[in-house]
C-alpha cells in the first residue's frame, strides 16, 4: 500500500472527515466498527495513527489501496459509519486526549521577554570587544604590510571601542540608553503580537477536546453544504475537470466529497449532526 501524504489548510476533524471520504471507498469490514481498517490493509494501531495525525496537524493522509477492484465494488456508506464510530470512540480515549494536551502546549505560543540592562551591557561590551580584536589584527597586518594610514585608521577605532566599553560598564552611555529604550519599544511590540496569537491559539486549540470536535464538525458541515453530486465532469489533456468552472474553484475538501459520493457524505454528515448534540 502506498501512503501519500498532502498538506491541506484544513485542520482538525475537517481534515479527518476528508480522511473519511477516501478510505471509505474501501468495502465493509467483516469486524465492522471494531476494526475498519482491516480490508483497508492497515492496523488498528496505525489506523488510529492516521486519525491522530490528521486531527492534530492538519495533514491529510491519502490511502492509495493494492486492489481497486474491490474498491469498487464495496458499501461506502456502510465502512463511513463504521470509520466515523471508531473515530468518535477514539477521541474519546484518555491516550487521545493526553495527546492533545502535549501538543496544545507544543503549539502555545511563547511570551516575550524583555532584555535586562545587564544582557545589555553585556552584549554591547562583546560587540566591541569582538571590533577591539578585528581591528587589531588590522594593525598587525597594517605593520607587516607597512601601511601607516591602515594602523592609524584601526587604532583610532580601538580607542573609541575602549571610550564606549567603559562608558557602558559606568553606565553613562549614550548608547547604552538609547538600547535600552528600543528593548522596551521591541517588547511592546512583541507582547501586542503575542496577545494575538495567544488568543487565535485559545480559539483553535480549546483546553476541552469537546469544544475542538465541535468546531470540527461544524466546519465539516459546512464544507460539504452545497456539494453538487449532479456535477458533470469533461476531460481535458488527460484530466477530469468540472464543466461548470464554477466548481473548479472550489476547495479541494469540497472536491473530495464530490469524489466521495453523496451516499459518503450524506452518511458522514447525519453522523456529524447527531455527534455534535451529545457536545
Amino acid at each position: 500500500m502506498k501512503i501519500i501524504l498532502i498538506q491541506l489548510k484544513l485542520v482538525a476533524l475537517g481534515c479527518v472527515a476528508m480522511m473519511i471520504f477516501v478510505i471509505s471507498t474501501a468495502f465493509r469490514s467483516e469486524d465492522g466498527s471494531d476494526n475498519p481498517f482491516k480490508e483497508i490493509g492497515i492496523s488498528k494501531e496505525r489506523g488510529e495513527e492516521f486519525i491522530t495525525e490528521s486531527f492534530l496537524k492538519g495533514y491529510f493522509y491519502s490511502l492509495s489501496s493494492v486492489n481497486p477492484k474491490n474498491i469498487v465494488a464495496g458499501n461506502k456508506a456502510a465502512v463511513t459509519k463504521d470509520l466515523l464510530v471508531y473515530c468518535k470512540r477514539h477521541l474519546r480515549t484518555e491516550s487521545f486526549k493526553q495527546e492533545y494536551r502535549e501538543f496544545r502546549t507544543k503549539a502555545k505560543p511563547l511570551a516575550p521577554i524583555i532584555r535586562t540592562k545587564e544582557q545589555i551591557r553585556i552584549e554591547l561590551v562583546s560587540n566591541y570587544e569582538e571590533t577591539i580584536r578585528n581591528n587589531q589584527n588590522m594593525v598587525n597586518y597594517a605593520l607587516v604590510m607597512k601601511n601607516p594610514e591602515m594602523k592609524i585608521r584601526a587604532e583610532k577605532s580601538m580607542a573609541k571601542c575602549r571610550k564606549i566599553i567603559e562608558e557602558v560598564n559606568a553606565g553613562s552611555s549614550k548608547l547604552m540608553t538609547e538600547q535600552l529604550i528600543y528593548a522596551d519599544m521591541r517588547y511592546e511590540a512583541d507582547l501586542r503580537t503575542f496577545q494575538k496569537h495567544i488568543c487565535e491559539w485559545e480559539k483553535n486549540y480549546p483546553a476541552d477536546t469537546r469544544q475542538l470536535i465541535k468546531s470540527r464538525l461544524e466546519l465539516f458541515l459546512d464544507i460539504t453544504k452545497d456539494i453538487d453530486f449532479n456535477a458533470g465532469l469533461k476531460e481535458v489533456n488527460g484530466k477530469k475537470i468540472f464543466v461548470n468552472p464554477f466548481y473548479e474553484q472550489k476547495s479541494a475538501e469540497w472536491k473530495m466529497g464530490y469524489r466521495a459520493g453523496k451516499d459518503v457524505v450524506q452518511t458522514a454528515r447525519t453522523f456529524a449532526g447527531e455527534w455534535m448534540k451529545e457536545l
